[in-house]
């Protein structure tokens, strides 16, 4: 039976290379579970809830988008009235 890791369109022969990669990735998940799950958290990580982080930069980064956007909107008007109006001159 094809695991989940399998391609849908992948031949339904496994190949002892096929099979052994799978094991080798399912090792590696589990070690990086281990190891992310494990590490001991220090007292300033303990002060701030662990989503704060991650929320500052999300929305530092949607700002940075919306402002990025908009520039380009912008720039994008600008250029075509500047070609409309210069045109006919």
């Amino acid at each position: 039976m094809p695991s989940s890791k399998t391609p849908l369109l992948a031949d339904s022969r496994r190949s002892a290379d096929s099979a052994r990669s799978d094991r080798l990735a399912d090792e590696e998940d589990v070690a990086l579970y281990r190891s992310i799950h494990s590490q001991p958290r220090s007292a300033n990580h303990d002060a701030a809830p662990s989503w704060l982080p991650a929320r500052v930069r999300e929305t530092l980064l949607l700002v940075w988008a919306l402002l990025a956007t908009a520039a380009v909107i912008l720039l994008a008007v600008w250029m075509q009235h500047h070609q409309q109006t210069s045109s006919g001159s």
